[in-house]
């Protein structure tokens, strides 16, 4: 199990070292706001919930 998940992180990160700067950075960007928007709709939800 351990061989798997370590050949994927393998995979995985030869596919990132072989983007170029500008396609990691829109990655990164697309991950940030997919988050953001995530969260934001999460604590609209669960406003109320705490108290």
């Amino acid at each position: 199990m351990l061989d798997i998940i370590l050949k994927l992180y393998s995979f995985i990160s030869q596919i990132w070292a072989s983007l170029s700067q500008e396609q990691k950075d829109s990655i990164c960007q697309a991950f940030v706001d997919l988050m953001d928007k995530a969260f934001r709709e999460f604590f609209k939800a669960n406003a109320g919930a705490a108290q």
